[in-house]
């Protein structure tokens, strides 16, 4: 005896699934919720007060999206949420970012160091066990100075500023950006006078930058 077996024809066949159609699988805090839109990764916070939900804003990365979400936590006087390490939220970004970009990234001594050429010179961010670290270094000073990213940060800030810290004869310059600050790494701590011939540097560098909008 003869079995038939089932006709295939018009059955839909499964496409194979991407790398690029895969979500990345992250666990995002409480609160905070990942949106992809056509060019960029954004995070929206959102809480909820008598059954309401009140939206706090959305933000470039997901560490700002959880402070503003436990700061709103802190004034409804609620308990704080247990803490997700800076390591896990950066690891969670990374997920937006393509594992084989490395703009303005180089590897010493086992060890990322991010780095930026500004007008005629090289400007260190400082060195970093993870990559991805290093990564959000470089893109947070390179959308200040109108320059390609690694993608996390595709827009342009809405505050910038340039300052130094005083120690004695010497000064720390750092990049006060948005809400995040960045310190330059020289090889030799320069001096208050040396700093403010930097600060004017980088911000002359900046404004014409700034014109290209």
């Amino acid at each position: 005896m003869k079995v038939k077996r089932p006709s295939t024809l018009g059955a839909s066949k499964k496409k194979p699934v991407s790398k690029k159609d895969k979500k990345p699988n992250v666990s995002l805090p409480r609160g905070v919720k990942r949106r992809e839109l056509i060019n960029r990764v954004v995070y929206t916070a959102e809480t909820q007060v008598e059954g309401k939900k009140i939206f706090l804003g959305t933000f470039n990365t997901l560490r700002l999206a959880k402070e503003a979400y436990d700061r709103e936590q802190k004034k409804l006087g609620r308990l704080p949420m247990a803490e997700i390490s800076p390591l896990g939220l950066l690891a969670a970004e990374a997920s937006a970012i393509d594992i084989h970009t490395k703009r303005g990234i180089v590897v010493e001594d086992g060890k990322y160091r991010a780095k930026i050429k500004i007008g005629s010179k090289f400007y260190s961010l400082g060195t970093f066990k993870y990559k991805c670290e290093a990564i959000f270094k470089y893109d947070n000073i390179a959308r200040v100075f109108r320059r390609p990213t690694n993608g996390e940060y595709p827009n342009h800030p809405e505050t910038v500023m340039i300052t130094k810290e005083k120690f004695g004869k010497f000064a720390k310059v750092f990049f006060q950006v948005d809400m995040e600050k960045i310190e330059i790494k020289f090889k030799c701590v320069p001096t208050i006078q040396e700093a403010d011939v930097i600060i004017q540097e980088l911000t002359k560098r900046y404004r014409e930058a700034k014109k290209t909008r």
